[in-house]
Parts: C-alpha cells; structure tokens; sequence
C-alpha cells in the first residue's frame, strides 16, 4: 500500500477546512444557517441563495418562532410571545394562524381592536387560499369551518 491515503500533519489543516466547508454548504443546502469560524467572532459568508432556499429558510424562520412563542406561553411570559408573534406576523403575512394567535394574545391582553384586526386578516387570508379544501386531509377542518371558527373569536369580542 502507498501512503497516499495517510493524512499527513500537514495536510490535516486543510483536509479539516475542506470537510467543515463542506458541512457548511449542506446544511445550507438543507436550509440551517451557521456562523462560520471558531472562538469568539464568528462571520457569515455573503452568498447568493437560490429562491428555493429563500423559502425553505423562510420555513425555518416561521416554524422556529413558532415554537418559541409556544414555550413563552407556557412559561407564561405574555410579553415575549407577544412581541414575537407580532413580528411573526410581519414577517409572514400569508399564514392565518399567526393572525389567529396574535388575535387571541391581544384578546388576552384586552386589546379588542387589534385582536379584532388580526381575526379580520386570518379571515381574508383564509379565503384566498383556493387549494385548501383541495389539499388538506381527511381529517383537516375545511376552509368554510376555520373562518367560522375565526368569526366566533371575533364575535366573542363584542
């Protein structure tokens, strides 16, 4: 056998850059940012996604934020799920159910007009959506049946 397959000391800085570079660009192909770098100060490269991993980063935001507004709400720190649900729904505008549950935070929080605003905009979402009822499961409520339940929360504002 040569030696051609040993990794020298010398070759093992590189060898280790190429490999951590490597991780790095599939796990951006999957959609999980890193920094990049060791110690203290860490950068992100400055690269060119593709509108497919725009989405799929997108997707992460959105569901990540998701769960930690559900962990501040059973820690019951109103102020952070709030703030973040309300960014949440900036962020994201083509989801209901951010405007559902920034509707029923503000509800809790007594402000009845933004929640009344935020069920309205669940609503108007809801009834865009045109593949719904064509896409969903057989167990998954119809788009008829979520407004409706939408529409008894902002009744129950009154």
């Amino acid at each position: 056998m040569d030696g051609s397959h040993i990794l020298r000391e010398r070759n093992n800085e590189e060898f280790t850059r190429e490999v951590n570079e490597a991780a790095y660009r599939l796990n951006l192909i999957r959609g999980i940012p890193q920094f990049l770098g060791e110690g203290y100060i860490k950068t992100i490269p400055l690269v060119y996604l593709s509108d497919g991993l725009v989405e799929n980063f997108r997707e992460r935001v959105r569901i990540s934020m998701l769960y930690l507004i559900n962990n501040y709400l059973l820690k019951n720190d109103w102020e952070k799920a709030y703030s973040l649900c309300e960014i949440l729904t900036k962020f994201d505008r083509s989801h209901y159910d951010h405007f559902v549950l920034f509707g029923q935070l503000n509800k809790v929080l007594g402000n009845n007009e933004k929640a009344r605003q935020s069920f309205c905009e669940a609503i108007a979402i809801c009834k865009r959506d045109k593949n719904w009822d064509r896409l969903k499961g057989p167990s998954d409520p119809s788009i008829s049946e979520i407004i409706a339940s939408i529409e008894k929360e902002k009744k129950s504002l009154n």
